[in-house]
């Protein structure tokens, strides 16, 4: 119940009820119980690859139901399993989430300060894997990026997929 009063408790003094590192009972309780948008700033579609830290169909509508944000990451390793992941794997989230529950409850949560050298991000996030939740599994790197999106400065890229994307569909009609 203690999960349930914090819930309340963030909606009344206005802190945004975030669901990115819950599992799936606890995302599906907090949508229940919270009477404010709850987001998952920086997740995936398990339904486009199916890793653990994705979202289930049932958790990104729960979410959307609430009048909360998805936002996707650019982490190649919650994306694909491919050897080298691209931008196209992070597009093909976006565009499943946002033809499951609306583009209007998609965003990007990149994650990540992939702005910094690789030597720094293995000194601090790549030594600290494991005591922070990162299991083999995972397949975690520091240093791997999308290709075609190495840091910030390719916000571009997703810009132009995404416009590649509606073009070629003509599913963002009215957007």
């Amino acid at each position: 119940m203690f999960g349930i009063e914090v819930v309340k408790h963030c909606n009344d003094i206005g802190i945004i009820v975030d669901v990115s590192h819950c599992g799936h009972l606890t995302t599906m309780d907090a949508c229940c119980h919270s009477r404010k948008p709850v987001n998952a700033n920086h997740t995936a579609a398990r339904s486009v690859y199916a890793h653990a830290r994705g979202k289930s169909n049932e958790a990104l509508r729960a979410i959307a139901d609430t009048g909360g944000v998805i936002g996707v990451v650019a982490l190649p390793f919650f994306l694909s399993a491919e050897r080298r992941p691209s931008i196209e794997h992070m597009l093909d989230h976006i565009d499943y989430i946002a033809n499951l529950v609306g583009w209007q409850h998609v965003a990007l949560g990149t994650d990540w300060p992939m702005q910094a050298p690789d030597d720094v991000l293995r000194a601090t996030l790549g030594a600290e894997a494991k005591t922070i939740g990162f299991r083999e599994e995972d397949h975690f790197d520091v240093t791997k990026r999308l290709v075609g999106f190495d840091d910030c400065r390719d916000l571009p890229n997703i810009t132009r997929g995404l416009v590649k994307r509606a073009t070629a569909t003509s599913r963002f009609e009215g957007f």
